[in-house]
């Protein structure tokens, strides 16, 4: 699997671009899957004459034509400008060929020379095998994973396994059940540090798998939209509060909130999310496993940090500092 490429592909949503691609790693003997998340902002550049269309752009990711202009949603290097050329090259008049060449070359590098998208790169991590039902074997197994996973290379990495905290039987402390399932946030309430690495129950059987990548997805594209002005749930124009809400932006189609804050303790900046809890039935079970779960569920995974509950609204705590 090494040299193969089993995933390519780019998604779009509304103004957000998304790229997935496999990426091995040879300690674990893994696939992992390279999630890049980034803003839209295209350059656009007036390519009339040059015939570029949409077929010849078939195998170029992160362009389009449109009409006369050719619109960028990422920057070209120079290997994949000269790929462009020589893709247009053989359309061109033989005796013009040299010289078009050079103006449109010219033309690219002008454009987007400088321009760089905000781009937020999360590895997901499959791991093969169940975790150990032992504490001190899954905390090593847990640490030798994050040892060998390139984590300097991506904003955050996720090792992703079949196993849930609420399935072990021998794991009875809480503090060890939530090192099973986390984003990495600090929360100091569960004995969770700050961490580019995270671990994500993921099985065929949970729909709750798929919520948690949509969690990860919605903390990058928040990252990605400095500006707040597109709602990450449901697309609409998000709304800037005024006077001291500046800070807030709401969507008012959706009622999603995205607030950018100071924290009292550690006086590190993050960004929070806010919106209507959903209705969830009250568990009865007592045991550590299933309360992770349930206050994941009670969430809604829609929060970008750790967060609890108070008469209905949802209060973050630090992703830093667990305050």
């Amino acid at each position: 699997m090494e040299e193969s490429r089993f995933v390519t592909s780019d998604y779009h949503f509304k103004d957000w671009r998304l790229d997935v691609t496999d990426e091995y790693i040879p300690e674990l003997d893994v696939n992992a899957f390279k999630i890049s998340v980034w803003k839209e902002e295209p350059v656009v550049i007036n390519v009339a004459g040059y015939g570029v269309t949409g077929e010849k752009l078939r195998e170029f990711q992160g362009i389009e034509a449109k009409g006369d202009f050719l619109v960028c949603f990422k920057r070209m290097d120079n290997a994949e400008q000269e790929a462009l050329i020589r893709k247009l090259k053989p359309a061109w008049p033989s005796n013009k060929a040299k010289r078009m060449a050079s103006e449109f070359k010219q033309k690219l590098y002008a454009a987007i020379s400088n321009y760089e998208n905000d781009y937020h790169d999360v590895l997901l991590v499959p791991w093969k095998y169940p975790l150990p039902d032992n504490i001190e074997e899954a905390r090593q197994t847990l640490l030798q994973l994050k040892e060998k996973l390139p984590l300097k290379e991506n904003e955050k990495a996720f090792i992703l396994t079949i196993s849930r905290p609420n399935e072990f039987t021998s794991i009875k402390d809480p503090a060890a059940l939530n090192q099973m399932l986390t984003y990495g946030w600090a929360d100091e309430n569960t004995g969770v540090k700050q961490s580019n690495c995270g671990v994500l129950p993921i099985c065929l059987g949970d729909i709750n798998s798929y919520r948690r990548y949509t969690k990860v997805l919605l903390e990058q594209m928040v990252a990605s939209d400095k500006k707040h002005e597109t709602c990450p749930i449901c697309g609409s124009t998000m709304n800037k509060g005024q006077g001291n809400n500046s800070n807030l932006n709401q969507c008012w189609s959706c009622g999603f909130q995205i607030i950018d804050t100071q924290c009292s303790n550690c006086g590190k900046e993050f960004t929070f999310t806010r919106y209507a809890p959903p209705k969830v039935s009250v568990m009865q079970s007592d045991l550590p496993g299933f309360k992770t779960i349930f206050h994941e569920n009670e969430l809604g995974y829609k929060n970008i940090t750790e967060a609890y509950i108070v008469n209905g609204q949802i209060n973050p705590i630090c992703p830093c500092c667990g305050r």
